[in-house]
């Protein structure tokens, strides 16, 4: 019987995706830059998968030795290596179907479809096109052709969420080749903390890389705006920054930088608010990170895990690229941090509905129904 070959080369939730295809049979195999999920490995087929850890590795030392932006070149240009690897290992004798990530897909995609195979585009992120409007010209035009080559070859796309799949229609795409498998979080890692929450100002925390891609600047002229109002707040920045932004944004806020992954769920606990006003953003696990948490969410409308967020009940969308509306929801929170407390409740039975097994479950349906 034939099979599926899964690559990535990291991670994402691509063991999620292989673990789901090996729940009914269907993994051939799972090549992975990135370690997988702890719990997800110890349920792989030690045969099904094979970490090519020299990925990673190059990966890591690209993100801290490279500049700052150069950083998207060098990662794309590794992206290629891991397609030439991946396209060696596809089998027309034991695959049926290839599943590759966005930015190392062409090469295997190329093969596949000269031995007819099905080709299904992992896409992780948002059409290109939006992209497009805040980033690099310089960077973007080596990459834009490879991805444009990739969809063409695919046959069908997986995004994270409603708003990714209307990036790809918004660039005609054809409707039946864009399908929703959305994403997920995982709820035992992130849950609510019984933690007393102390008097003084209200706690926002922003999650990710600081950039303008993530509204960077927004959340700064967002802060801007409050401190000249008076508005009391503290805001802690986890992640990089671009070092353009760090001395704009280290008057109104605590940077942290880099954590380890483990103790994001604390840093959620002891925040009240998370805000995120990304400009493009497939899903941003952020926000479901701090939901499952049990705190609320300031998202953009170009932020796909909008689809999580109930208006007053598990957080406020805002406007992408308007710092005054911004502003003007953080410092409603402020003036009032405890309504984040009464929205416990609904924020982690939001959360709930996103979890890792819901996931393979809606991607499992999905690809069997694509692949026949």
């Amino acid at each position: 019987m034939k099979t599926i070959l899964v690559g990535n080369p990291a991670r994402q939730h691509s063991d999620q995706l292989a673990l789901a295809l090996q729940e009914i049979g269907k993994l051939g195999l799972y090549l992975h830059g990135g370690p997988a999920r702890s719990e997800v490995s110890k349920l792989l087929v030690s045969n099904l998968h094979l970490e090519a850890g020299q990925f990673r590795l190059m990966l890591g030392m690209s993100s801290r030795l490279a500049p700052f932006k150069w950083r998207d070149r060098v990662a794309h240009w590794i992206y290629g290596a891991f397609d030439l690897s991946l396209a060696k290992r596809l089998d027309p004798a034991r695959h049926h179907t290839a599943i590759a990530y966005e930015n190392s897909a062409l090469a295997t995609f190329r093969k596949a479809k000269a031995a007819g195979l099905t080709t299904i585009l992992d896409a992780a992120s948002v059409h290109h096109r939006w992209q497009d409007r805040v980033g690099d010209e310089a960077i973007l035009s080596h990459r834009n052709a490879r991805k444009d080559a990739e969809i063409a070859l695919a046959d069908h796309i997986l995004t994270c969420s409603t708003l990714a799949r209307e990036s790809y229609l918004e660039a005609g795409i054809a409707p039946d080749r864009c399908h929703v498998a959305g994403f997920g979080v995982d709820i035992d890692a992130f849950s609510p903390k019984l933690l007393p929450r102390p008097s003084g100002d209200a706690r926002f925390v922003f999650v990710g890389m600081l950039s303008r891609d993530k509204g960077g600047d927004v959340l700064i002229e967002a802060c801007r705006q409050l401190k000249a109002k008076g508005v009391p707040f503290h805001l802690t920045c986890i992640g990089e920054a671009d070092p353009e932004l760090v001395p704009q944004i280290a008057p109104f806020a605590e940077l942290a930088g880099k954590i380890r992954y483990d103790r994001l769920p604390a840093i959620y606990a002891n925040a009240d608010c998370l805000v995120h006003p990304s400009r493009f953003d497939s899903f941003a696990s952020v926000v479901a990170e701090a939901l499952a948490t049990g705190i609320p969410a300031i998202v953009s409308d170009r932020t796909g895990a909008r689809e999580l967020i109930h208006e007053g009940e598990t957080g406020w969308i805002v406007k992408t690229g308007d710092a005054a509306e911004l502003a003007m929801r953080m410092e409603a929170f402020a003036r009032d941090p405890l309504q984040g407390a009464a929205m416990k409740s609904a924020c982690r039975a939001e959360a709930e509905k996103w979890t890792w097994p819901a996931y393979r479950a809606r991607v499992a349906k999905l690809v069997s129904t694509i692949i026949g």
